[in-house]
């Protein structure tokens, strides 16, 4: 993890009506989900129930894992760094010192932790067996919260976390570092994000059994495309449809 940030070229570059390329690739995974988390629980007509806890000071790391996921090469000597091409340069330039630098390099990601706003989402619902189910519901609710809410979808996220008794459930988190409440609003409003989730994935036109950029896909879930199913989340968010807040907590 780089400590203390990173040294851009001091060179720049012509000016172009091109804007440049960007690609992501790495995860982001839980590390703690902070303390005193709130409760609130809900039950849906059919007999499915879900329990939402959250709160603030969740703990995050975000690892970027390079173009392709092949990692980056880093100095030891310098802190110079690159994406991994698959073949290591024989010389480079020290980011501080502007001269060659013929230190070894080693194949690093990069990881980056973060406080945030965060909510546990577990459920008891049919159609929730396998990691690509739960890929695909955890994606169909974060475009529900923001359809539904008004939340810039860059605002908020989320990770098929397993809790401490190895039960599967989703975490969703602010993007902002020290958190904006937006997850916060999910919890206080999850009929209405199940609900929004329901009518994006049920009107949308593409196979039940795949995906597009109009009901699940986005840039940054590429790695699950091949694994996101329209029909998968129908059928869960289906038996949530009509949640009803609890006056308290349901058994189980």
């Amino acid at each position: 993890m780089p400590e203390f940030g990173f040294v851009a070229d001091p060179r720049t570059g012509k000016p172009s009506n091109v804007p440049p390329q960007r690609s992501w690739n790495g995860a982001v995974h839980v590390v703690s989900l902070g303390e005193e988390l709130a409760e609130t629980h809900w039950k849906a007509g059919t007999g499915a129930l879900a329990w939402c806890d959250c709160g603030a000071r969740g703990r995050l790391v975000s690892l970027a894992e390079g173009p392709g996921g092949s990692g980056f090469l880093i100095c030891d000597w310098c802190g110079w760094g690159a994406p991994n091409h698959g073949r290591s340069p024989g010389s480079h330039v020290s980011p501080l010192r502007g001269r060659p630098c013929t230190g070894p390099l080693r194949w690093r990601s990069l990881a980056h932790t973060y406080e945030t706003d965060i909510l546990r989402l577990r459920l008891d619902a049919p159609g929730l067996d396998t990691g690509a189910q739960w890929h695909s519901l955890l994606y169909a609710v974060l475009e529900g919260a923001a359809d539904g809410l008004e939340i810039s979808r860059t605002d908020i996220d989320g990770v098929v976390h397993s809790g401490a008794d190895g039960s599967s459930g989703l975490v969703l988190f602010d993007t902002v570092p020290g958190g904006a409440g937006s997850v916060l609003r999910i919890a206080d409003a999850l009929d209405a994000v199940i609900a929004t989730a329901l009518r994006r994935v049920a009107s949308c036109d593409c196979g039940l059994e795949t995906s597009c950029y109009g009901c699940l896909r986005t840039r940054r879930n590429e790695r699950h495309h091949e694994d996101l199913s329209r029909g998968a989340a129908l059928t869960v968010l289906q038996s949530l449809h009509g949640l009803a807040r609890c006056a308290g907590p349901p058994a189980g």
